[in-house]
């Protein structure tokens, strides 16, 4: 592939990811708003990505636009947190999941790291080979 149709590809990838982005606060109106826009931007990066359409090929334009989208997401969600809320139950419940999802994660960590940790298959299988185990 040529250096300019390769070029070409990532700028119209580029403007794919930016009419997807432009498109969503139109679907938020035609929702009345009981969608929040941050849901419906994740609902389309996943409906247009790899995952869905795989309209944008990869490339390092698309990467740092994936970047910066998501730094731009979870900023907008840490300034429409009411931080009345973060004392009262909801608060406590958000933290106790918080700290539930933290000690569950730890502790299979470690039951993988004591065990033989992930294999490719099932140990009767007979193609799938054994790791060795880390030298730590």
């Amino acid at each position: 592939m040529t250096t300019g149709l390769q070029g070409l590809l990532a700028v119209l990838a580029v403007l794919e990811v930016l009419a997807v982005v432009a498109l969503v606060p139109f679907l938020v109106r035609a929702v009345h708003g009981r969608v929040p826009a941050v849901a419906l931007l994740m609902l389309a990066r996943i409906a247009v990505g790899p995952s869905g359409l795989g309209w944008p090929q990869p490339n390092p334009a698309i990467d740092l636009l994936e970047k910066i989208g998501l730094g731009l997401i979870l900023a907008l969600i840490g300034l429409t947190i009411d931080q009345k809320t973060l004392g009262g139950t909801a608060g406590r419940l958000g933290f106790l999941g918080w700290l539930s999802t933290l000690g569950i994660g730890t502790l299979l960590a470690a039951l993988l790291l004591l065990g033989d940790g992930l294999r490719p298959g099932p140990s009767w299988w007979p193609s799938a080979p054994r790791p060795s185990p880390p030298s730590w």
